[in-house]
């Protein structure tokens, strides 16, 4: 499989032709200044072309590339998981007072 079959496939499934910002796929190769943009599809890219070995059989460049991408997946999994941990304390700290507020202005006004 050559690497613009791969660049090919990645752009069939990456939404709003983002691949195809970073990749020519009709002349198959890399576009020099791609947007920047699109982060997520240059690296996508780059993964791609950066592991692909064109010595390989079909299949294991199918699979270098898809361990490649659960790698990153696992890696932003992790940070979005701190970040989530990060930002739940202050969101029920800001819900509890919230409604504190709510409650006691609720209170006032029944007086």
């Amino acid at each position: 499989m050559t690497l613009n079959e791969l660049m090919r496939h990645a752009a069939s499934a990456y939404p709003d032709g983002g691949i195809e910002d970073c990749w020519d796929i009709h002349a198959g190769t890399p576009i020099a200044n791609p947007d920047p943009g699109d982060t997520l599809a240059l690296f996508i890219v780059r993964e791609i072309a950066d592991t692909y070995d064109a010595d390989a059989t079909d299949s294991a460049q199918v699979q270098t590339v898809i361990n490649a991408l659960n790698r990153a997946s696992n890696e932003i999994e992790r940070v979005a998981s701190v970040m989530q941990n990060l930002t739940l304390p202050a969101l029920r700290q800001r819900q509890t007072h919230n409604t504190k507020r709510k409650e006691s202005s609720h209170a006032g006004r029944r007086n």
